[in-house]
């Protein structure tokens, strides 16, 4: 990526969350809005639209905050590997699977909660069809000890959870 926070970067941060149109939609409005292109690395242009997004609710606005901090200090967001979508079809889930996927899929899109889901299930050999209350909150489990927005999301459901079972 080299030395410099671009736009185009600050789009591959914000596509982890949002997904890739979402947030190139978001940072080519903000862009615009500076009279800029996406192929800017200027900092004061980066910085524009960091403020721009950063004014936003919910978690791109905190994402867009985090990666102001980091640019002004001077440390560059790793580039971040795009997910390669899964090549087997998602299995039938049970309602409770359903609805655990329906809780995750807000912060985290539908395609990346199903997909983080049906990983921790194959890890814990759980079988999605048959998922009780019990297998729900193992998963949960096993995603609390993901790092990043996945961990953190997983905390906050696993307590949601527990306070309101599935």
């Amino acid at each position: 990526m080299g030395d410099t926070v671009t736009l185009r970067s600050i789009i591959s941060q914000l596509a982890n969350i949002a997904g890739e149109e979402q947030a190139r939609e978001v940072v080519q409005r903000a862009a615009r809005a500076a009279g800029a292109s996406l192929d800017s690395s200027d900092p004061q242009v980066v910085d524009s639209v960091l403020v721009a997004i950063s004014a936003m609710p919910g978690i791109l606005g905190t994402t867009a905050r985090v990666l102001r901090r980091r640019a002004r200090a001077g440390l560059v967001p790793a580039p971040t590997p795009q997910r390669t979508p899964s090549l087997k079809a998602p299995a039938a889930g049970s309602p409770e699977l359903e609805k655990l996927v329906g809780m995750l899929a807000g912060p985290l899109g539908e395609e990346r909660a199903a997909e983080v889901v049906a990983s921790a299930s194959e890890r814990l050999s759980l079988d999605p069809s048959a998922m009780s209350s019990s297998d729900c909150l193992a998963v949960l489990d096993d995603l609390t000890r993901a790092g990043g927005l996945v961990g953190t999301v997983a905390r906050f459901v696993k307590v949601r959870t527990l306070l309101d079972p599935v």
